[in-house]
């Protein structure tokens, strides 16, 4: 705020800016402005003005006190009504420490409380669930002790099963055996037989036709001197019927040549078990052989002989089936 002097400064330097500038030399006037109207100088201040200047100013000096010393109080007032109000503040402040710190102990002795409550009640669960867990764990070990005696008499049952299990399998195996190892030697010894009984048969029926192919043999050798001298004879007769110039004609017919006896070789050792089959074509030895084995048998062809020296067909089967003598 500006003091009583420097208010007084600012209104003497106002009043000397409104004084009139003395009249000494005249500024010329240009020729172009000498037909502007003339300026009127202010006029000088009197006394009275000079006194009224002075009163003014004592006056404004006066009110300028005024109003610092109003300007004072009433910043004396706001300091005092700040200075109550920062009290009052204080006063309230102490009073919501007090009713903070009130509530906070009030809501620590809840707390501390309700901590002790559940404490309680934490402590008292805490031993219910002991209990039950004691009780829990002597009803699983109770169990897990009957599970383990069921267990164990249930392997031990399973072992006296298993055991007569294969006891019974064993024996059934071991009848099973001495059926298989008799079953084995009946076969052994009807094979035994079966085979003798084949051997025999095909040494019979290889000398049966021994004996035939040599009865066979000794006929034809026997039979063979009569043909010899019957052929002579026919030949004169066919020639005497011709007449002189048909045996001028015909050719010379050469001398009668005995016929050798042809060598009869008997089959070589059969590797298989045969049967021959005599017939006057070979379509009637296969017919007695179809007889021989049955309508529905069958045989398979070893050797077959069509132009035999006695004009009878040779026939000689194996691996027959059908007949009583069959393979």
């Amino acid at each position: 705020m500006p003091t009583n002097d420097q208010h007084f400064m600012c209104v003497a330097l106002l009043a000397l800016l409104c004084l009139p500038v003395a009249s000494g030399a005249q500024t010329p006037v240009p020729d172009s402005e000498a037909s502007a109207p003339a300026v009127e100088a202010p006029r000088q201040l009197s006394e009275q003005d000079l006194a009224k200047l002075r009163r003014s100013v004592q006056s404004s000096k006066v009110r300028a006190v005024e109003e610092a010393r109003l300007a004072e109080l009433r910043r004396q007032e706001q300091a005092r009504q700040f200075e109550e109000q920062r009290r009052q503040y204080q006063a309230q402040a102490a009073r919501a420490a007090q009713e903070d710190a009130r509530a906070e102990a009030e809501e620590e002795a809840d707390r501390s409380r309700r901590a002790a409550k559940l404490n309680a009640s934490r402590a008292a669960s805490e031993r219910a669930l002991a209990q039950s867990m004691a009780r829990l764990n002597d009803t699983a070990n109770r169990v897990q002790a009957q599970q383990a005696q069921q267990v164990e008499r249930q392997r031990e049952q399973a072992e006296v099963q298993q055991r007569t299990e294969r006891q019974r399998q064993v024996k059934l195996i071991n009848q099973a055996t001495q059926r298989q190892d008799e079953e084995a030697a009946r076969l052994a010894r009807q094979r035994q037989q079966s085979e003798q009984a084949r051997a025999d048969a095909q040494a019979a029926e290889r000398a049966q036709t021994q004996r035939r192919h040599d009865e066979q043999s000794r006929q034809q050798m026997a039979a063979e001197p009569a043909r010899q001298q019957e052929k002579p004879q026919r030949l004169q007769a066919s020639t005497g019927s011709l007449t002189f110039d048909e045996k001028s004609r015909s050719p010379t017919l050469p001398a009668a040549v005995p016929a050798t006896m042809p060598n009869v070789v008997p089959p070589s050792s059969p590797t298989r078990a045969t049967r021959m089959f005599l017939g006057k074509s070979c379509a009637d030895a296969r017919a007695g052989a179809q007889t021989w084995v049955g309508k529905n048998g069958t045989f398979s062809t070893d050797r077959e002989e069509a132009n035999g020296y006695d004009g009878f067909c040779r026939l000689w089967i194996y691996g027959w089936s059908g007949s009583s003598g069959a393979q």
